[in-house]
């Protein structure tokens, strides 16, 4: 059934945020129409469903001037509705003014998408959507460009404030993130044969159990297409499945083992309703095994306690899922910037000085996130390491047991016994068992490495300034793509085993210290002449 045939002539919950404008009535600045279902685990919470219009503002909105809204009501989708939603469009009696009528739909005008249940590529879509078990149908519209009426919303902190606290309040998110939806219409639907499906592994591993929660008994024969795949990622074969609706739980046999699973669920009648690109199941769980068995005491000057560190001793970790926010390059950008700095793959600390206690404990953090990910080794490669950025990035290790190895500069650490404190306490962090360090220097008049960067195992971040100075200073914080990461491990392999490029910190104090000797015995040597 098309998505229209859902929609058209039915009544929905359509949820508008709509400004008010105190010169000329009201601006339409985001929809959500979607198909009321009895099967809805809010279906009751909702004032429409009780025969009530529900309206919200920020009461607290001080003076007069434009005011943001959010109406939540039921209306019935007509055909004009459904193809120009920006055309003649009102909420009660009032009508909602669009700021353009150049739109575009993104899935192409006569088109709609399934957003599967464990869909990882329409995130920012998927966060506007009200949450729901079940996979959705979507077909939306956005304006070709952001018209600087809606625009103006986000540049004014008052409208903005409003605008944020209002969508967090009721849908859950801040709307304040997502500027390319500004201005948009989204239709939503639902498949009326299940609200859920469930997936569990046999214990011989050939095959799945399938759990189907049907709606209203409305039990349907479904078709479940399961293509098994390798290690490699490439589908090994293929075979289809009848759920006749007889019965909630389904045995699927493949008499095959498999690695992952691709699954599409369709309706009798060749309908796409759900899909899973890659079903995975987990054969086994590692826990994190670490026992805290020593702490570090940091004092100050006067014998003070300052910071306490607790030290593990290493156990087996494991982390499940991947982490990196995935189809973000085409999102609105506040959003994605608030992703990419979830996962530590970009992230700007603008050195405000008012805020420079807040932006230093941000920035150690980041690090010490990345820092404490690694299970084999780090390396740290910044000429300019020395005993502050020591304290500050290695000794709140958790790990005690993960080799770290510093790559800093030997002309870099020349003056006010840099190298000498640094070298120190390293030989003391060892000893007392509080870190596994080593480190070495680059020499020559101008060290090989400009850029700093850290590597935790496989992973590479690139650092705008050294970290004497993180967070101190308008910097920047960038994870290396995979493609690329491997050439930036190899070089900073290479300039530790090369020692016409590095030195060990140690051997430089014994140069230093023969230098000094022989100096000594030349003097002595001639005072005995004399």
């Amino acid at each position: 059934m098309e998505l229209k045939d859902r929609l058209i002539g039915q009544q929905v919950r359509r949820v508008v945020i709509s400004l008010k404008k105190e010169s000329c009535g009201y601006l339409h600045v985001f929809s959500i129409f979607e198909q009321i279902d009895k099967d809805m685990q809010d279906y009751e919470d909702f004032a429409p469903n009780n025969g009530n219009e529900y309206n919200d503002f920020d009461r607290t909105a001080k003076g007069k001037g434009d005011k943001l809204f959010i109406t939540v009501d039921k209306i019935t989708i007509t055909e004009d509705l459904y193809e120009q939603p920006w055309k003649d469009y009102y909420s009660g009696k009032d009508l909602l003014q669009t700021t353009t009528d150049e739109y575009h739909w993104p899935l192409g005008k006569e088109n709609w998408g399934v957003i599967p249940s464990d869909d990882n590529n329409n995130v920012e879509l998927k966060t506007l959507l009200p949450r729901r078990y079940c996979p959705r149908f979507v077909r939306y519209c956005m304006p070709k460009k952001q018209t600087e009426a809606l625009s103006n919303i986000l540049k004014n902190e008052k409208l903005r404030v409003q605008l944020k606290e209002l969508t967090i309040r009721n849908l859950g998110y801040d709307l304040t993130e997502h500027s390319l939806y500004l201005g948009g219409f989204i239709f939503l639907a639902y498949n009326d044969i299940y609200s859920r499906i469930d997936f569990t592994e046999k214990g011989t591993q050939d095959g799945i159990f399938c759990r189907v929660a049907y709606k209203n008994d409305n039990r349907q024969p479904l078709k479940v297409v399961c293509r098994r795949k390798g290690n490699d990622g490439c589908v090994i074969d293929e075979t289809s499945h009848i759920l006749d609706g007889s019965r909630n739980l389904y045995e699927l046999d493949f008499g095959k083992t498999f690695h992952t699973l691709e699954v599409n669920i369709f309706d009798q009648n060749g309908n796409l309703l759900d899909f899973y690109n890659n079903l995975v199941f987990i054969h086994s769980i590692h826990f994190d095994m670490r026992v805290g068995d020593s702490e570090v005491h940091v004092n100050d000057e006067e014998g003070n306690t300052i910071k306490t560190v607790q030290k593990y001793i290493e156990g087996p970790r494991t982390v499940i899922g991947d982490k990196n926010p995935k189809g973000l390059l085409d999102s609105s950008p506040e959003y994605a910037y608030r992703k990419f700095e979830e996962a530590l793959d970009f992230v700007f600390y603008d050195g405000d000085k008012e805020q420079s206690e807040e932006n230093i404990r941000r920035a150690e953090n980041d690090i010490l996130r990345i820092i404490d990910s690694a299970k084999d080794r780090v390396y740290i490669c910044d000429v300019f390491f020395d005993v502050k950025s020591l304290a500050r990035f290695v000794l709140p290790m958790a790990c005690r047991s993960v080799p770290v190895k510093i790559l800093s500069g030997k002309k870099e650490l020349k003056q006010d016994g840099k190298r000498e404190k640094l070298a120190s306490t390293i030989k003391e962090f060892n000893e007392k068992g509080i870190a596994k360090v080593e480190c070495r220097l680059l020499i020559g008049k101008k060290a090989e490495l400009h850029d700093r960067f850290i590597v935790a195992d496989d992973n590479v971040w690139m650092l705008g300034c050294s970290l004497n100075e993180f967070g101190n200073r308008a910097t920047t914080l960038i994870r290396v793509p995979k493609d690329y990461k491997q050439k930036l491990i190899d070089r900073a392999l290479e300039w530790w085993n090369d020692e016409t490029l590095t030195v060990d910190i140690y051997d430089v104090e014994e140069k230093v210290n023969t230098k000094r000797k022989c100096f000594i015995c030349k003097w002595f040597d001639k005072l005995c002449r004399w």
